[in-house]
């Protein structure tokens, strides 16, 4: 269910767009408006940006929402766990 006050996060070209919306129609489960479709479109949910020295986690809704979604847990759990690491080859 997608929150319509939840904010919709531009794509950033400072950092990184892990988790975004594509161009054209989504593919989607249960019901959206014709409007808030278009809205998202090329849109992210999840940013991470460099700031000083660190990193921050951006998140255009709550992942943990009721604890109900698996998915965005798991999207969570990484970004505090992984979240400063830059390197691609650390595994």
């Amino acid at each position: 269910m997608l929150d319509e006050t939840a904010p919709v996060l531009e794509l950033t070209d400072k950092g990184e767009n892990p988790v975004y919306f594509g161009k054209g129609a989504l593919k989607l489960s249960g019901q959206i408006s014709a409007d808030t479709e278009k809205k998202l479109n090329y849109t992210a949910w999840c940013e991470r940006e460099p700031v000083g020295r660190g990193q921050v986690i951006l998140f255009a809704d709550t992942p943990l929402f009721r604890g109900h979604w698996d998915a965005t847990a798991r999207v969570l759990t990484n970004a505090v766990l992984f979240g400063s690491v830059i390197d691609p080859n650390v595994r």
